[in-house]
Order: structure tokens, then C-alpha cells, then sequence
């Protein structure tokens, strides 16, 4: 499976960082059918947030499954959210990613380009 994301930053001090992943360069885990990158403040995460400390260690995975990306809580204290226009949605089983649709971990706004999806 290849596969590549590119997630956008839209907040916080790091607000317009774009952050590039490829199963061909080994990123994340892939088992031919799904492709998980973890995200966290730890090193070992694939998508490391360090500066926002709401971010739990193993915060969160996005999950690439039939062609669309899913948002995994990880069982984080401050939560994995989804914006629905006005509203707030705490991600509490997988939840599927629509294209350009902003996601929260922690206090940080993402949301994945949408030519990725």
C-alpha cells in the first residue's frame, strides 16, 4: 500500500506547518490494508506535538482505510475532537475524516489536505 499525508497545522505557534508523511519512507505502520500513524508528545509517536501540553504522550492515531482517514482517541485525558461547522464533537469511537475537515488533539487544530484524502 502507498500512501501518502500531508496534515496542516492551524493553530498555536507552530499555525501553518505543514507535516509530510509516505508509507514508502517507512512512516507510520502498514499492514497492506490500513496504514496507522500514531500522534502524540513522544518521541516514538509519528506525528509529534511537543509543544502543546495537552497532548498526552499517545494521544491519538489516523488510521487510512478503504480510502479514508479515521480519527482513534487513544484514551487521551484531554480528548481527540472533530468541528462540525459551529460544533465540537469529542471523538470517542473511530471517526471518519472528511476532506479538509479541521480535527482537534489536545489544544492543537489540524486538519488533512485534501488532496491526501
Amino acid at each position: 500500500m502507498d500512501a501518502n499525508l500531508t496534515l496542516m497545522i492551524m493553530s498555536g505557534v507552530e499555525d501553518g506547518r505543514t507535516l509530510t508523511y509516505a508509507t514508502e519512507n517507512g512512516d507510520g505502520i502498514s499492514d497492506g490494508k490500513t496504514w496507522t500513524l500514531t500522534v502524540g508528545r513522544q518521541e516514538s509517536r509519528d506525528v509529534v506535538l511537543q509543544r502543546d501540553t495537552f497532548i498526552s504522550r499517545e494521544h491519538a492515531e489516523l488510521v487510512l482505510r478503504d480510502g479514508h482517514w479515521w480519527l482513534h482517541d487513544c484514551g487521551s485525558k484531554n480528548g481527540a475532537f472533530v468541528s462540525d461547522g459551529d460544533e465540537e464533537t469529542r471523538v470517542t469511537e473511530p471517526v471518519m475524516l472528511a476532506p479538509g475537515q479541521l480535527f482537534r488533539i489536545g489544544r492543537t487544530w489540524l486538519r488533512i489536505q485534501a488532496d491526501d484524502v
